[in-house]
């Protein structure tokens, strides 16, 4: 079942389009990462959904009921979604309890006390409830912000890059325990983001957005596996890059022929592949010389320059396992993995 729906989207600030023709839904329960560049238009998507911005063309619904279209508005306490901000936006007053239990006057002062406690339940922060959000971590804040959008029960949550604020040692892990806390509730949300990988963790869809218009949204696998241009394969992590002419349907790479698919006979293709697409291999016919290799947090990163080229040395980066040690003046033989490669235009 369709919670929220997003079709045709269109906006702009002034005479700047900032969202054009973008259609999106979210299913019940479901997490979809709305994923792009700054500037590209993600959270005036997410203002949309919320009531924050007026719609310039398209429509909203929730539950299949209009919110909004070029007649209608109707204003974000009326459209039953939670909103978590950057800055978490928690009232520096009130303590963690207050905070969770704010948007709850609806409900008697037992009601709203069992839900306050079972929420702080629910991310292990029941011991805070009486301590103001000057004294919380950053993890802390953001779970309290989270907790607090989540106990009104909203049919809808959109956060607006919730982690951006954490360290990098802790940020992996508030991830997860959101996810799973989203899970439990079943809560459909909306999560905008410009980290990739933040939005391959979360997102059981993920959109990606570049000026103002949707790329490519499915699965994260299909985004990270089959991205659709270049600029797809580059955002969601690091690639090495070929230039071939195209000659009788295939380009020439050191690594063998790869299909050109649909590109004009003549013309100079751009070939990609990620630095764990290359093997390590003792009898590759792709021979090239070791400039660097450092071991990162699960692999083992070393930079390439491949030999025999007639043109200026390439250097490439290959990612493998820790143990496959290698030094610097090494010659090593380097593989291809099978379908591991995306052809496409030169810009």
């Amino acid at each position: 079942m369709t919670v929220l729906r997003l079709e045709d989207i269109e906006h702009a600030y002034g005479t700047e389009p900032a969202v054009r023709g973008v259609t999106l839904e979210l299913g019940a329960g479901e997490i979809v990462s709305l994923v792009g560049p700054s500037g590209c238009g993600k959270t005036t998507m997410l203002r949309l959904a919320a009531g924050l911005e007026r719609l310039r063309g398209g429509a909203i619904s929730l539950s299949g009921e209009t919110v909004a279209d070029t007649r209608t508005h109707a204003p974000p306490e009326a459209r039953d979604v939670g909103l978590v901000f950057q800055d978490y936006a928690l009232f520096p007053h009130l303590d963690v309890a207050s905070n969770v239990g704010f948007g709850l006057g609806a409900l008697s002062t037992a009601e709203r006390d069992a839900r306050v406690d079972d929420m702080l339940q629910l991310v292990g922060l029941s011991h805070l409830a009486g301590r103001f959000p000057h004294a919380l971590s950053g993890g802390e804040q953001q779970r309290v912000a989270l907790v607090r959008a989540l106990a009104p029960r909203p049919k809808v949550l959109l956060l607006d890059e919730p982690f951006s604020g954490l360290d990098a040692a802790v940020r992996h892990r508030v991830r997860e325990e959101t996810r799973t806390l989203l899970r439990e509730q079943g809560t459909a949300t909306l999560l905008v983001t410009h980290d990739g990988d933040e939005a391959l963790q979360l997102g059981d869809r993920v959109a990606l957005m570049r000026d103002g218009e949707l790329v490519q949204h499915g699965s994260g696998e299909d985004l990270y596996l089959h991205p659709v241009d270049a600029f797809a394969a580059r955002f969601f992590g690091e690639v090495n890059e070929l230039d071939a002419v195209v000659k009788e349907g295939v380009v020439s790479t050191p690594f063998g022929s790869l299909p050109a698919g649909d590109l004009t006979e003549g013309s100079t293709a751009r070939v990609l592949f990620r630095p764990e697409s290359l093997q390590l291999v003792d009898d590759g016919t792709t021979v090239a010389r070791v400039e660097d290799s450092r071991i990162l947090c699960g692999h083992r990163a070393t930079v390439v320059t491949l030999e025999n080229e007639s043109t200026a040395p390439r250097r490439l980066e290959v990612r493998h396992d820790i143990d496959e040690s290698v030094s610097a003046g090494d010659r090593v033989g380097l593989r291809l993995v099978e379908g591991g490669a995306w052809v496409f235009a030169a810009p």
